[in-house]
């Protein structure tokens, strides 16, 4: 198995390896290690990059995104709880996320800010639940019915089943 320290180790190898032949191509210094060209030029490419040599460098990098672009504004979060309350006041009834999504690009105030509006009526649902608009009802938890003191007592009757040989001549 592969682990973490197996692998900080052989990146440990190919640094050194690149310090004792520097000429080498990253298809020589995957042979030497007996790894992936692919992975031999990730990592070279990566101790490359580092300007001070650190244990740092060794260690994997999270693949994850670094930022989140479309992540919704707390002041567009503030308009959806207003529209929320507002409409339904005005309609008498609660408003749900497709009736907000059909305000919220109409509404002046956000126009006039270059920010990101979602239109995924999802979006806004999951808003009003970060905010406490929607509740989701709680889970019941099913419990086992009590077992009576009457014992039951199934009876189940066998039958002989006899299997006979087709081909056989009588």
């Amino acid at each position: 198995m592969d682990t973490e320290s197996e692998r900080i180790y052989d990146r440990m190898r190919l640094h050194r390896i690149m310090e004792q032949h520097p000429n080498w191509m990253p298809t020589q210094l995957a042979a030497a290690l007996e790894r992936s060209e692919c992975w031999a030029r990730k990592w070279v490419r990566r101790f490359q990059a580092v300007t001070e040599p650190s244990f740092e460098m060794y260690l994997s990098q999270s693949r994850a995104p670094k930022t989140r672009s479309r992540q919704t504004p707390e002041v567009v979060k503030d308009v959806i709880c207003d529209l929320r309350v507002s409409l339904s006041e005005q309609y008498h009834r609660p408003a749900g996320a497709r009736l907000i999504r059909h305000f919220l690009h109409q509404d002046p105030s956000l126009s006039d800010l270059d920010v990101f509006v979602p239109s995924s009526s999802r979006t806004i649902t999951q808003i009003l639940r970060e905010r406490g608009y929607i509740i989701d009802p709680p889970k019941h938890e099913h419990e086992p019915l009590p077992l009576g003191s009457v014992s039951i007592s199934v009876e189940i009757q066998m039958r002989r089943v006899f299997f006979t040989d087709i081909d056989r001549k009588m």
